[in-house]
């Protein structure tokens, strides 16, 4: 298997397997859920809209630091510290894949 990450968001760009390209364009995180009818209810004092109006709808995805490296067992560990750039604030969070 071979795994390609674009290391200015830590999104896997490519992913082929025995031949077979299963991924061919970026698989970003995603943090936002689409507004169900509940959220939408009130007009302008309804939860979809306030959460519009923090900026929690509009954000790009800052890596800090991307480390890939094999581990004694020939598994393949990536660590990423990376964090959400929103309109009007700043998430950070850390963690690890492993495959």
């Amino acid at each position: 298997m071979e795994i390609k990450i674009e290391k200015s968001g830590g999104s896997i760009s490519s992913c082929i397997f025995r031949g077979s390209e299963l991924i061919s364009g970026l698989l970003q995180q995603c943090f936002r859920r689409v507004p169900a009818d509940n959220d939408e209810g009130g007009g302008g004092r309804s939860f979809a809209n306030r959460r519009r109006k923090a900026g929690l709808d509009r954000y790009n995805i800052r890596v800090n630091t991307l480390d890939i490296k094999a581990d004694d067992n020939g598994e393949v560990v990536m660590d990423v510290a990376s964090g959400l750039v929103f309109w009007k604030k700043n998430m950070n969070f850390r963690g690890s894949s492993f495959s």
